[in-house]
Formats: C-alpha cells, structure tokens, sequence
C-alpha cells in the first residue's frame, strides 16, 4: 500500500493549454494524474502512448475526444478509456483523473504532426 500526498504531487506545464499534477508513486503497473486541459491539446496533430492504456474520468467540464479521426463529446461525470496506440486530442474545457496502465512514463507518449 502506498499513499502519495498533494504535498508531493508535482505540477508540470505540458504545454499552453495543459496543466497535468502527477503524483509519483513509483510503482510501475499503474500512474495516476490530474490533468487540465482548457483549449486544444496538444495545440497541432495528434498524440499517442506507444505503451499506455488511459482510463479517464472527467471530474469537471465537458468537450470533444478526437480519437482516429473520430470526434466523441463527453461531460462531467464521463469515463473515457483511450487504448495504447490509439492517436488522439483533446479540445474543450475541462479536469480530469487519469490513471494509466503500464504507469506511464514521457518517452512512449508521441506527438504526432498530421
């Protein structure tokens, strides 16, 4: 059992539009954050975890998931699951929790110009 205060959550500017507070819990199976997203991210393409499955539960706001070429809107309250490999962005205004399996690490996660 592990438990990763606030107090050692790290906030990191991913871009202009996308905050992300992770909390390190070094366990490599799962990794969980709170992302920010308030515009489009990322700003151009698309991005893909090579490695990474994403279970997403939206905690506040609502937008557009485009995922291969498909637009799904989501609100408030949704659980989104995004499936490694698959290329996506993010448009809206919104919090959400984001726990990913394998835990996720920068170096599988692309950004992609399309």
């Amino acid at each position: 059992m592990k438990i990763v205060t606030e107090k050692e959550s790290k906030t990191i500017l991913v871009s202009d539009s996308c905050v992300a507070k992770e909390y390190p819990n070094g366990d490599p199976d799962i990794w969980g954050s709170v992302i920010e997203v308030r515009g489009r991210y990322p700003a151009r393409g698309v991005t893909v975890n090579e490695e990474c499955k994403e279970l997403v539960y939206i905690l506040d706001g609502e937008g557009i998931l485009v995922v291969n070429e498909t637009a799904y809107q989501f609100h408030k309250g949704d659980q989104i699951v995004i499936d490694k490999g698959e290329k996506f962005y993010w448009e809206g205004n919104l919090v959400m929790f984001m726990p990913c399996t394998p835990a996720w690490y920068p170096a599988q996660h692309k950004t992609l110009e399309e």
